[in-house]
């Protein structure tokens, strides 16, 4: 999540954040992230090897 919550920082609302973790754990941590900063989960996928998360920015003031 320190990667998703610095790249989060650097972006502007409307941007576009793909994530990759093989954490499994990851997947709720996202998903509670985003309910808590109001921003939009566009995909969530698993793939073989990891986890991807597809966030768009809307939420920064």
């Amino acid at each position: 999540m320190t990667e998703v919550v610095k790249a989060y920082r650097n972006a502007r609302n409307g941007d576009v954040i793909e994530v990759w973790a093989t954490d499994p754990g990851f997947e709720p941590d996202i998903k509670a992230w985003i309910q808590r900063t109001g921003n939009q989960l566009l995909e969530l996928r698993k793939e073989s090897d990891k986890i991807v998360a597809v966030i768009k920015v809307t939420a920064k003031k």
